[in-house]
C-alpha cells in the first residue's frame, strides 16, 4: 500500500485534520499545490472533516500507481480557499524509477530514430 507523501496531524479539541509535513519527491510535493497547514476536506468524494486519522489513512492508501483526489481548505489573507488535486499513490523511489525508465525509453526512441 502506498500513500501520497503527506503526514497529517489532528487537533485534539476541534478534530480538524491538517497537513503537518510533505515528503520531498512524493506525489503531494510533485503537485506543487498542497501546503503545510492546509485542512483536508474530502478524499475522493467522501467528506472526511473531523474523521480520525485512521479513517483518513484507510481512504488514502492504495495500490502504487493508482490515483486519489484530495480536497483541502486553505486560509488565505482574504478568506478560505477550497481546492482539489488528483495525486498518484507512490513512494519517492517509485517516482524516481518512473523518471529513470522514461529517460531510458527516450534514449531508445532517439537511437531508433537515428536508424530510420
Amino acid at each position: 500500500m502506498a500513500g501520497v507523501g503527506i503526514f497529517f496531524q489532528q487537533e485534539l479539541t476541534s478534530g480538524r485534520v491538517y497537513v503537518g509535513n510533505i515528503v520531498g519527491g512524493g506525489s503531494a510535493d510533485r503537485s506543487g499545490v498542497i501546503r503545510v497547514n492546509d485542512v483536508i476536506a474530502k478524499v475522493d468524494d467522501e467528506d472526511v472533516q473531523g474523521q480520525p486519522l485512521s479513517t483518513l489513512r484507510n481512504l488514502i492508501l492504495g495500490k502504487q500507481g493508482t490515483y486519489v483526489v484530495l480536497a483541502f481548505w486553505r486560509m488565505t489573507g482574504t478568506g478560505l480557499y477550497y481546492y482539489a488535486v488528483e495525486l498518484v499513490r507512490g513512494t519517492p523511489e517509485y517516482f524516481q524509477s518512473l523518471k529513470k525508465s522514461q529517460v531510458e525509453q527516450d534514449e531508445k526512441d532517439a537511437f531508433a530514430e537515428g536508424w530510420a
